[in-house]
C-alpha cells in the first residue's frame, strides 16, 4: 500500500510527526512481507501476519495467536479511522480489515473440525472456540517461493501454535473488536455493504458465550459447603471434547477467572451496548483490588482458607471460610464466612492458594476495554497510566490510549504522557524492528523495538534467556503510531 496523498488534515500533517509517518508507510509497505492479504479468506493461512523472519531470510515463523492478528485488525481499524478523517483514500485499508475479520472467523468455524476425528465440520462450529491459527501445508506449498502460486521470498515456515484459544487470546482480540466497534462505520467492500460495528459485537458475544458455562460448574476448592457455594461457571473448554481446556494453555481454572470475569463482563456488555452478561462470585472484588495496587516485582496470590474450630461453651465445632488477595504484603480478605468468634479455638486449618505471577496485563487491558471505573477518585486512564509509568517493563503504553479512544475521552492525556509515546516512536528504526546473534551476542536496532512486540511480550526486550530473534513484523509501532495520532483528537 503506497503512502497517501498530503492533505489539510492537522493531526496527519504535524510536522513533529512527518518523520514516523513516512516510517509507518514504510513499515506498512514492509509488512506485505508477513501476511498474505486475500479476498479468498475461506483459505487457511490469508490475512494472517508472520511474526518474524530468519536473518538468512530463509525462514518465516508464525506466533501463538497473541500478538501478530490481533494487532494487524487493530492497526488497520486505526488506520482506516485516520484516513477516513483526513480524506484520504482508505479504500484497501477497509477490504484488508473485513477480510480479516472473516479470517478470524475462519478460525472460529474451523476449530471443532480440527478435534474431530472425521475433521467434518457441523452447523453451530461458529460459536466461539477458535483456534489460534490456520496457516498449513497446503497454505504454504501454494504461497511458498517454490510454490504453485509463489507469494513468500522464504523456503521454510514454522507455523506457529494452532491449539485451541486461551484466555489471553481472547482478551487480546476484545481489544480489536472494542477498536473497530468504536471507529469503523459501515462500509462498502466488493460491491457490498458491510456492518463492521456488528462483526465485533457478534464475534464479542460468541467469545464470551464460550466462556459461560453455568450447568458445569467446577468447584473452586474441594472445602465442604464451598464447593457448592464458590464455583468455576466461566472457563474454556474443548467443544469437541467436552473438557476445560488445561490449565497450562489458559482455561482460566488457576484462579484467573476468579477475577478476569469481572473484566471479560465489562468489556463485552460494553462492546455490545447492553448488561448481556453477569460476571462469577466476587469477580468484582478482586478485579477491584489489583487495579488499586501497583505493579511490584512481587507475585499476586489469590488464597482460599478453612479453619475448624470448636467455641469452648457449649462445645459447638466452627467452621470458618475466607478468600484472601496477596500483593507486595498487602493482603485484603474479600470474603468470610461465617465469622469465626474470637473466642473460639482454632483446631486445625488448611489452604489453597493461586501464584498467578506478576502481570496483571488482562485485568489492565479488560479495564481499557470495558472502560472498568472502580477504583476510587481514578479514572481508568489514571489507573492505566499510573501502572505504566509504576513498572519498569510491563509498560503496555497502549491501553490507557484504547481506553481514550473506545470511550472517546482525550482529557485526561497529559502532555508527559504524549512525549513518552513520541520519543518511543521516535526510536523505532527506520528499516523495521530486528533482534538476531552476531558474534555470540544479541543485536537489535533499537532496545525499546527489540521484541516481537512490546505491546504483547515487554519482557522479550533486550537480551533474554531464550529470545525470538529476526526481523520483525513491526505491527506494535504501527498501532501505538495510530493510537498516538487518534489520541491527538
Amino acid at each position: 500500500m503506497s503512502e497517501p496523498n498530503p492533505n489539510p488534515n492537522p493531526v496527519l500533517n504535524d510536522p513533529a510527526n512527518l518523520q514516523n509517518l513516512s516510517k509507518y508507510w514504510d513499515y506498512r509497505e514492509r509488512l506485505k512481507r508477513f501476511v498474505y492479504a486475500s479476498s479468498n479468506f475461506n483459505e487457511t493461512g490469508t490475512n494472517i501476519p508472520a511474526e518474524c523472519i530468519s536473518e538468512d531470510e530463509s525462514t518465516i515463523s508464525w506466533d501463538d495467536g497473541n500478538g501478530a492478528f490481533n494487532q494487524y485488525i487493530s492497526m488497520l481499524a486505526t488506520e482506516y479511522r485516520l484516513l477516513k478523517n483526513g480524506k484520504q483514500d482508505y479504500s484497501k485499508t477497509i477490504c484488508e480489515l473485513y477480510y480479516a475479520l472473516k479470517s478470524f472467523e475462519r478460525l472460529d468455524i474451523t476449530a471443532e473440525s480440527v478435534y474431530r476425528s472425521d475433521h467434518a465440520q457441523q452447523n453451530g462450529d461458529l460459536n466461539g472456540f477458535f483456534i489460534r491459527n490456520d496457516v498449513d501445508d497446503t497454505f504454504w506449498n501454494k504461497h511458498k517461493k517454490e510454490g504453485t502460486e509463489p507469494y513468500f521470498s522464504q523456503s521454510q515456515a514454522l507455523y506457529g501454535d494452532k491449539q485451541q484459544n486461551s484466555l489471553d487470546t481472547c482478551v487480546h482480540y476484545l481489544e480489536s473488536f472494542a477498536l473497530v466497534n468504536a471507529l469503523v462505520d459501515n462500509e462498502i467492500v466488493d460491491g457490498i455493504t458491510i456492518d463492521f460495528k456488528q462483526i465485533a459485537r457478534d464475534n464479542t458475544r460468541r467469545i464470551i458465550q464460550n466462556m459461560q458455562h453455568p450447568d458445569e460448574p467446577i468447584p473452586v476448592i474441594n472445602f465442604p459447603i464451598l464447593k457448592k457455594m464458590y464455583s468455576y461457571t466461566w472457563y474454556l473448554k474443548n467443544q469437541v471434547t467436552g473438557e476445560p481446556i488445561p490449565v497450562k494453555y489458559g482455561s482460566g481454572l488457576d484462579g484467573t477467572m476468579l477475577y478476569t470475569s469481572y473484566g471479560f463482563t465489562k468489556s463485552a456488555n460494553r462492546i455490545l451496548g447492553s448488561k448481556v452478561f453477569k460476571e462469577m462470585r466476587f469477580s468484582y472484588e478482586i478485579a477491584k483490588f489489583l487495579l488499586s495496587h501497583p505493579v511490584t516485582d512481587c507475585n499476586f496470590e489469590l488464597e482460599v482458607k478453612q479453619k475448624r474450630g470448636i467455641i469452648p461453651l457449649p462445645g459447638i465445632l466452627y467452621k470458618d471460610y475466607s478468600l484472601f488477595v496477596t500483593l507486595a504484603g498487602m493482603r485484603s480478605r474479600i470474603f468470610h464466612w461465617p465469622w469465626f468468634p474470637m473466642f473460639a479455638k482454632t483446631l486445625a486449618a488448611q489452604s489453597k492458594i493461586w501464584n498467578l505471577g506478576q502481570d496483571d496485563y488482562k485485568i489492565r487491558s479488560l479495564c481499557a476495554t470495558g472502560n472498568i471505573d472502580i477504583v476510587k477518585r481514578k479514572s481508568p486512564y489514571e489507573v492505566l497510566i499510573q501502572k505504566q509509568f509504576e513498572s519498569s517493563k510491563l509498560k503496555y503504553e497502549h491501553l490507557p490510549l484504547i481506553w481514550s479512544i473506545v470511550t472517546k475521552n482525550l482529557s485526561y492525556i497529559k502532555e508527559r504522557d504524549r512525549v513518552y509515546i513520541k520519543n518511543l516512536l521516535d526510536a523505532a528504526p527506520s528499516a523495521g524492528p530486528y533482534k538476531y546473534m552476531k558474534n555470540g551476542s544479541l543485536e537489535f536496532g533499537h532496545y525499546e523495538w527489540s521484541s516481537p512486540s512490546r505491546l504483547v511480550w515487554p519482557e522479550r526486550l533486550g537480551a533474554s534467556k531464550r529470545p525470538v530473534t529476526g526481523y520483525f513484523n513491526g505491527l506494535d509501532f504501527m498501532l501505538l503510531h495510530n493510537l498516538y495520532l487518534l489520541s491527538k483528537g
